[in-house]
């Protein structure tokens, strides 16, 4: 199969500066790297990545996103078929804020099967005439975004630390967020300290404990403000943990810049 050069603008947020599927992929020494974000993955056969130190091995199904002027090299023993896509734009300088800024992402195993379907339907689409330019800019960013969240989903898959504590606590404010619940009692349920539970919830969360608390009960109040017009701002707060309604109306003030009465009136409520 050819491969496609710019086949959407480059003045889109996201384009698509090549792409190509079942290509023969040939050796390759970037000394300089790629002018742009690319992804490369196996269908066929298997390769190997060298970056650096590293030498990564791409087997089927497998895939890395490499960023700019990253230097690297591919190479094989046999045949190689890959498909590939690289992205520019005007927001091109921005896709480390949606992937991470990691040297490179290499997906071993997939959560999403976004995938699978991108690169084939884009080109499919194109040599149809039925490509749109702007839909192709959405499925760009979705697919950025894809990689994100599956390399987030694989780094927890694979941590004892996350499933063992993270996961537990989560469950556990998601199914007594009504109740009283301190960092204190969930910790004490985790055998561990609040400090250190608190440490890991910044970690993996980027919130503190309490904060990823508060938050999960407040957009559970906004749900109930918006789907149960008729409930009380006092009966809301009771069912989102808060004893005191005074307290649950300053404490969603100061996270919404909004009271509860104003945000329910805001949503035409």
């Amino acid at each position: 199969m050819p491969i496609y050069f710019q086949i959407t603008p480059k003045s889109l947020p996201l384009a698509i500066e090549s792409i190509g599927s079942s290509w023969r992929q040939e050796p390759i020494h970037r000394p300089h790297g790629y002018p742009v974000y690319h992804w490369l993955k196996t269908i066929k056969g298997a390769g190997t990545i060298a970056i650096g130190q590293q030498h990564i091995r791409l087997g089927v199904g497998q895939g890395i996103l490499i960023p700019p002027t990253l230097p690297h090299s591919y190479d094989s023993t046999g045949t190689w078929l890959t498909q590939f896509v690289t992205f520019n734009g005007t927001l091109e300088t921005s896709i480390a804020s949606i992937v991470g800024t990691s040297s490179y992402l290499f997906k071993e195993r997939f959560f999403d099967n976004h995938y699978d379907h991108f690169i084939d339907d884009t080109i499919t689409a194109y040599e149809t005439d039925c490509l749109k330019p702007f839909d192709a800019a959405v499925d760009c960013f979705s697919f950025l975004l894809s990689l994100s969240k599956d390399q987030a989903m694989q780094e927890q898959a694979g941590n004892s630390v996350y499933q063992d504590i993270i996961e537990p606590a989560i469950r556990k404010i998601q199914s007594t967020f009504s109740h009283e619940l301190s960092v204190g009692q969930l910790a004490q349920e985790l055998f561990i300290s609040p400090q250190y539970l608190t440490r890991l919830f910044t970690k993996y969360t980027g919130k503190s404990t309490q904060d990823y608390i508060t938050d999960y009960r407040l957009n559970k109040a906004k749900e109930y403000l918006i789907n149960s017009p008729h409930q009380t701002i006092s009966t809301i707060a009771s069912k989102c943990g808060y004893s005191s309604p005074s307290r649950f109306s300053e404490t969603f003030r100061k996270k919404n810049k909004l009271t509860p009465s104003a945000f329910r009136k805001l949503r035409g409520s």
